[in-house]
């Protein structure tokens, strides 16, 4: 009886000890399971624009590559933006504008103080303080060139005042404040903004802002370009009789180098000024059809006295060209999304002008008044030397300046060193005359009367000098030879963001 009273003691203290290491595994699994939830490393504090920060020593690239110089660690940065296409879970550091992932950031300044910001601040507060110590303790020509290094870029270290006593570690603060509650200094942000180590790196000392919303910054932006199309010199050409004139379009190709300057302000889009240099050359034509001109007075009378005349008729095309300069003054935009549009005056400044000229389909005859008998074609009666069929010359007079109105829009890609590639369409449109010439014209404007074997020497103008006219600007009662383009415009830009 003894023995079995024994054997039935022991399987109730087993069972009672089974049981008692299953609850206390389950406590211990159920803590755990709380402590990996509190840990939570896929969320923590969301960046705002304007925040103040420092950059954690274990970033050794920025998320573009390239590595950051000593003075980086150790001044407070502004941050400028939160996300991008390229890096959406990057935050954007105005001033290296250099993009950095939100765990190598500590938080030393929010814009707006929230639980969340105070609970960040609180917990990184060790790691500034550990940076300003790092400061104060260095030798003094690393520290120097540290400050020196932070001055030339318009930045502030972290440690401004090296009188200020060390503030001392969590452990060695009083037991009053350690044992406050969790929840009162996260509903209390009173509580970072009086704390003496953020006396310095209050965000209201360090961001550039006007409403706490947004932070102002300015680009400064360098930009090479080409851009070509089509152009033309002329609109109208004025026609007389029976001919007809036509203009042809051309071309034309620049090379641009800009500079523009924006201010921008958070999300909204960016503002500017933009201007610079353009050089290139633009070509067009003119083309009459069918024109006839009767000749007098050559010198050469008939056996009745009575002078003798030419017939001219052909065709004549010629071609205009310009090579240019250009700088333009217009108000430009860029989105955040790429999209850039500029709007403004282009001044223009020809260089050189030039033109090539051939007669086509020429037929010229001999008249005889006196008869009312016409030769023509008749060898050694009459020519159109090789010369004037085909010639070359510079355009005069021509105006010395053009306005045009110009518009350009397009997008542009953001690049990982934070240049960018853009491509767009432009369009130009002339207000002034280039050749002014208020005269009616002709285009075979003389006859050398023939000596001996020699036959008649036809001499000819330029089209467009006969049979253009204009008074300077644009809009006025006569319209001449006027500039107009239109193309795809491709630019690389380098940006430079400032605080």
């Amino acid at each position: 009886m003894k023995k079995t009273l024994f054997i039935i003691a022991s399987l109730l203290v087993t069972a009672y000890c089974v049981a008692d290491d299953v609850v206390v595994g389950n406590h211990a699994k159920r803590d755990k399971n709380l402590q990996e939830q509190a840990v939570d490393p896929g969320k923590g504090y969301q960046f705002q624009s304007g925040d103040t920060i420092i950059i954690s020593k274990d970033v050794k690239q920025y998320l573009t590559g390239e590595e950051p110089s000593e003075w980086v660690y150790y001044v407070r940065h502004i941050v400028g933006q939160v996300g991008g296409k390229r890096f959406p879970e990057g935050i954007l550091v105005a001033g290296i504008n250099s993009w950095v992932g939100p765990d190598g950031l500590f938080l030393v300044g929010a814009t707006k103080q929230t639980p969340e910001s105070v609970k960040k601040q609180n917990t990184d507060r060790g790691q500034v303080d550990k940076r300003r110590e790092e400061l104060r303790n260095m030798d003094k020509d690393r520290r120097d060139a540290i400050e020196r290094d932070a001055k030339l870029n318009d930045a502030t270290v972290i440690d401004t005042d090296r009188n200020r006593p060390v503030r001392q570690p969590e452990e060695q603060r009083p037991a009053v404040r350690e044992e406050q509650p969790v929840q009162q200094q996260e509903v209390t942000p009173a509580v970072v903004e009086t704390e003496p180590a953020q006396e310095t790196l209050t965000v209201e000392e360090a961001k550039p802002v006007d409403d706490g919303d947004n932070v102002k910054r300015s680009i400064d932006r360098f930009s090479i370009g080409l851009r070509g199309g089509v152009a033309s010199l002329l609109h109208k050409v004025e026609t007389t009789g029976t001919w007809t004139g036509n203009w042809t379009p051309g071309f034309d190709v620049l090379l641009d180098l800009q500079y523009a300057h924006y201010w921008q302000e958070g999300e909204k889009p960016s503002l500017g000024i933009l201007t610079g240099l353009s050089a290139g050359y633009v070509r067009s034509g003119v083309a009459t059809t069918g024109y006839s001109q009767v000749v007098n007075n050559i010198g050469v009378k008939d056996a009745k006295g009575n002078d003798l005349s030419y017939t001219l008729n052909g065709d004549a095309r010629e071609y205009d060209g310009q090579v240019l300069l250009e700088i333009p003054l217009m108000f430009s935009m860029i989105t955040n999304n790429g999209f850039f549009f500029n709007i403004g005056p282009r001044f223009q400044a020809p260089l050189f002008s030039h033109y090539k000229q051939t007669i086509e389909s020429e037929n010229i005859g001999l008249l005889f008044p006196g008869y009312n008998v016409t030769i023509t074609n008749e060898p050694g009666i009459s020519k159109l030397t090789d010369t004037e069929a085909t010639k070359y010359g510079t355009k005069q007079p021509a105006s010395l300046f053009n306005i045009l109105l110009g518009a350009e829009l397009g997008y542009e890609w953001r690049l990982q060193n934070n240049n960018a590639v853009g491509l767009g369409v432009y369009a130009g449109y002339g207000l002034f005359s280039l050749y002014n010439n208020t005269n009616t014209g002709n285009l075979f404007t003389s006859v050398t009367a023939p000596t001996g074997t020699n036959p008649a020497v036809i001499t000819v103008d330029p089209a467009t000098k006969a049979f253009t006219q204009g008074n300077g600007f644009k809009f006025g009662p006569q319209n001449g030879m006027d500039f107009f383009d239109c193309g795809i415009k491709l630019n690389y830009s380098f940006n430079f963001v400032k605080q």
